[in-house]
């Protein structure tokens, strides 16, 4: 099993550390795409923090 499928399935158990892992390495991406589809900052920001709620809402449903 790769660190990665490993994390997803520890957040899906409820391990808040290991999703926060995810949110950290993924986040950068995550706010580059928000930035090239509103092309400002804070605005950008909101998007990926609005991603992060939704994807931990849905984390049951992750694909390890």
């Amino acid at each position: 099993m790769s660190e990665e499928a490993d994390l997803i399935r520890r957040a899906q158990a409820g391990d808040r550390d290991a999703f926060g892992v995810l949110v950290e390495r993924h986040r950068p991406a995550a706010h580059r795409v928000a930035l090239a589809l509103v092309g400002a900052h804070e605005p950008a920001m909101d998007l990926t923090q609005e991603a992060v709620l939704r994807v931990f809402e849905g984390r049951d449903r992750l694909d390890a």
